[in-house]
């Protein structure tokens, strides 16, 4: 699926005059969902039956989300999604793969690159002038560049690896390490709580 974009006019009231400049002029989102089985899909929604209990129709919904996706893993490709403005110029390339029984169970892999990075810090910090509260905004795309890595034309880039146990990379350093394991909470709330030894027993309250 490809949505493209070009010689936009967001104009609105409801923008103040000085962030203008930051709505879009161009936008080209293109991304796609590959090794959807919809046949399988469509046998097992007319196997569903829709008098049972919720439990068991969203039991019914999961099984469903398991044949339209071979082996329960949801993969999406974005090739290309990009933005224009007169102060800033970025795209988004990567895919994304996970499963679709947890929120947990992921990867990503990305590169970001943004043209004219520096007028974009410029223009927020003019904006920052009359809105202080943009200050820590300047601050944090300067953290950002210094992640970046120069492409031949000048564009900053960050090629960004999100990974199953969580850890995160920029351009090859680790910024974030693997998630903690799990704990089971369950077991944790059925632990019987320690007697307090101190508090009177029913013998020798008044």
């Amino acid at each position: 699926m490809a949505i493209d974009a070009g010689d936009l006019t967001l104009d609105s009231v409801l923008v103040p005059e000085g962030y203008t400049a930051f709505l879009p002029q161009a936008l080209d989102i293109q991304f796609g969902v590959p090794g959807m089985d919809f046949a399988a899909l469509g046998d097992e929604f007319m196997k569903t039956d829709f008098t049972t209990s919720t439990g068991d129709s969203r039991m019914a919904g999961q099984q469903e989300a398991a044949k339209l996706f071979p082996g329960g893993i949801l993969k999406v490709d974005f090739p290309k999604v990009s933005a224009e403005s007169s102060v800033y110029n970025i795209e988004v390339s990567g895919e994304m793969e996970g499963r679709v029984d947890t929120q947990k169970d992921y990867r990503v892999n990305a590169s970001i690159v943004a043209r004219d990075y520096d007028k974009t810090i410029a223009a927020v910090q003019e904006l920052a002038k009359s809105n202080p509260d943009l200050n820590n905004a300047s601050f944090g795309l300067m953290m950002i560049k210094g992640f970046a890595k120069a492409d031949p034309d000048g564009a900053q880039r960050w090629d960004v690896a999100v990974a199953s146990d969580g850890s995160v990379s920029v351009n090859g350093q680790q910024i974030k390490g693997p998630d903690a394991p799990a704990t089971d909470e369950a077991a944790l709330s059925d632990e019987v709580a320690p007697l307090d030894e101190t508090a009177p027993s029913d013998q020798t309250k008044p």
